[in-house]
């Protein structure tokens, strides 16, 4: 779900433009850089915290609609 979530986040904003990204489904570390990859989008961060929380910094890419 936070991929899909990130994806329409992503589809409103400009190329170029950043989305943070917050989820505590241990999925998303290895889902997000995934789609990111599938995408042409980059992960300009990303950390998690003692809790288990995962904070992305997505760009969407240049020339992307």
């Amino acid at each position: 779900m936070p991929v899909i979530k990130t994806s329409e986040a992503v589809k409103k904003i400009d190329p170029g433009a950043c989305v943070e990204v917050v989820s505590d489904d241990p999925a998303i570390e290895s889902d997000l850089p995934a789609w990111c990859s599938s995408q042409g989008h980059t992960i300009r961060s990303m950390e998690k915290d003692d809790n288990g929380v995962f904070r992305f910094i997505v760009e969407k890419r240049m020339g992307a609609k």
